[in-house]
This record gives C-alpha cells, structure tokens and sequence, in this order.
C-alpha cells in the first residue's frame, strides 16, 4: 500500500493519544517502504508536540536533514546508517546519531569536538576511522560484522548469530583484524582515548 501523508501523520496521531511518553519518528523508507517528504515531516512536527525527534535514514541524508530545518526547528534529527555521514549530518543541523556502530566512543568523540566548535578536530578523528565505519556498515553483513566486533571487544560472550545471517567468511574475520590494525586499533577491548 502507498501510504499518504495524512495516513502517516494520522498513524503517529494515534501513536502519541495512546503514549504518555515522547515519539521518535524513523524514516527508513528500506525497510518500510514508506516515503516520508519533508513537507510532511514538517507538518506531523507541527501537529504532534510529543514527536520531537527524527531519526533520519533515508538518503541523501544531507539534503533532506536542510530541507526539514528550512521548515520546522522543531525535530531533534538524528542521523544513521552506522555513522557513515555524522560529520556532513551534524554540519547540515543534526542534533546527533543513533546508530550500532561497535566504537561508540568514536562517534561520541567526533560529536563533542563539533558541537565544541573544534571542526578540524572532528574531522581528523572522522577521517581517522572512516575506513572502520565504512567496513562495518557493508550491506547484508553489517550486523554480522558488527556483533563479531563487539565480541572482540569483550562486550558480548559469543558472536552467536541468528537465522537469517551466516556466519563470516575466514577472509572476512582475517580483514576485520585487519581493519581494525589500519585505524590503530592494536587492542580492541580498550576503551579509545581521545586527547582534547
């Protein structure tokens, strides 16, 4: 079914009458197929004063994160799609991102330097680890690697999957190493430090 934009608004008027508790709104259209425009973005913002965040994951991200703040401030937008685009995200208005990447302490360092007002800063530590973002946040097996990831840094017991995903190749886990030693990350179960 094509949903309108009064059938989306109407969905979340629903949403908020029964909740007691703020609403994020996720625009993912790859995986509800559902295409939210900023104009309706924009109007549900308006008409819904519990929906105040938007976590936004519908490319290009940029150009729709502009679009709605040239029509409402009243979305906190969060970006996602594994952070890939947080700095260009956060330099178009995001207030953020919410994503599972397995180095959060990266995406929070990258964060804090912008909203600091230290660009440069953000962008040496972005660009330092894109390749590990990048690598993470392949189609199909992102949330493979990124639960292999996490076992690697001690946060889970076992990188146990679930039907439907299957298991990584040899090569695969042999380039996660890798990976992880071309960004400078020698021991994955430590904490990254950042010096201000």
């Amino acid at each position: 079914k094509d949903y309108t934009d009064d059938d989306i608004i109407a969905f979340y008027s629903r949403i908020a009458s029964a909740v007691e508790t703020q609403i994020v709104v996720q625009d993912f259209p790859p995986v509800n197929n559902v295409i939210m425009r900023p104009e309706m973005l924009a109007r549900l913002a308006e008409s819904i004063p519990s929906a105040r965040t938007l976590k936004l994951e519908d490319p290009p991200l940029m150009e729709k994160i502009a679009a709605i703040r040239q029509l409402t401030d009243q979305f906190a937008i969060f970006g996602g799609l594994g952070g890939m685009f947080l700095l260009e995200e956060l330099q178009r208005g995001a207030a953020g991102t919410m994503t599972g990447f397995a180095f959060t302490e990266i995406l929070i360092a990258v964060y804090r330097a912008f909203i600091e007002g230290r660009h440069d800063d953000a962008a040496r530590i972005f660009d330092r680890y894109l390749p590990l973002i990048r690598y993470e946040n392949q189609p199909v097996i992102n949330l493979t690697i990124r639960k292999r990831l996490l076992y690697k840094r001690g946060a889970i017991a076992h990188p146990t999957l679930r039907t439907p995903f299957a298991a990584l190749a040899p090569d695969t886990d042999a380039e996660i190493d890798w990976m992880l030693r071309r960004v400078g990350i020698a021991d994955p179960t430590q904490k990254i430090i950042f010096q201000e």
